[in-house]
């Protein structure tokens, strides 16, 4: 959740004596949380679907590169941005 960037919530004891008493239902801010979230999550890394399948296909050809060329194999890690591939 916290990758959504959500902003912090304090309820007060009157708003949350009003939830409890039912003169709340609490949808319009539910629904506010709720847009915010999907505005935010576009812009978080952990959502960016095409970086992480290029990267994923990167490592996939260093692997294959590494094998092809006899290397034996060795841990990898993210590329940096020069030597990924550019994207099609």
């Amino acid at each position: 959740m916290n990758a959504a960037n959500p902003p912090p919530w304090k309820p007060s004891q009157e708003l949350l004596a009003a939830f409890a008493d039912g003169e709340l239902d609490g949808r319009g801010e539910l629904a506010e949380l709720r847009a915010r979230l999907n505005r935010n999550r576009l812009q978080c890394a952990l959502f960016d679907s095409a970086r992480f399948t290029r990267n994923l296909e990167a490592l996939f050809t260093t692997m294959w590169q590494r094998h092809a060329s006899g290397q034996p194999p060795t841990t990898l890690g993210p590329l940096s941005a020069a030597a990924q591939p550019n994207p099609a």
